[in-house]
């Protein structure tokens, strides 16, 4: 299993505003192990598409991939191009944090300022689905 975070795109936040991550996925069963423990852990993510239609407008004439200045859905774009570099039958998961990655205010469990999204969640996950149970 594969798992990544970044502060991929300021799409996201125009998706899904300052109040989600961007889950990106072909994997379904991984998609909802990780919102559940997302909104366990106080961290909620948003499942966002990422479709054939989203890799195939990143295929160039003349280069393996395009990386960026396609307009449309820009954060299912970004999540495309990381995908193009995992194998299909790879089970990953991407969480693109541009929207969270930075609180103007305290929240419960996140203190003004850059939150570490996603520490929380990922530690929730491993917990639940990868830890031997006492």
């Amino acid at each position: 299993m594969l798992i990544d975070v970044a502060t991929l795109t300021g799409s996201v936040y125009r998706a899904v505003g300052p109040d989600y991550a961007g889950l990106f996925s072909r994997h379904e069963t991984l998609v909802t192990q990780l919102l559940a423990a997302a909104e366990a852990a106080g961290e909620p993510a948003w499942h966002l598409p990422l479709d054939d239609v989203h890799f195939e407008r990143i295929q160039p004439s003349a280069a393996d991939v395009i990386n960026g200045g396609i307009p449309g859905a820009g954060a299912s774009i970004g999540a495309a191009f990381i995908g193009s570099f995992v194998d299909e039958s790879q089970v990953w998961a991407h969480f693109d944090i541009a929207s969270v990655d930075f609180m103007e205010e305290a929240r419960p469990t996140v203190p003004e300022g850059y939150s570490a999204w996603g520490v929380r969640m990922l530690d929730e996950y491993l917990r639940r689905h990868h830890m031997p149970n006492p």
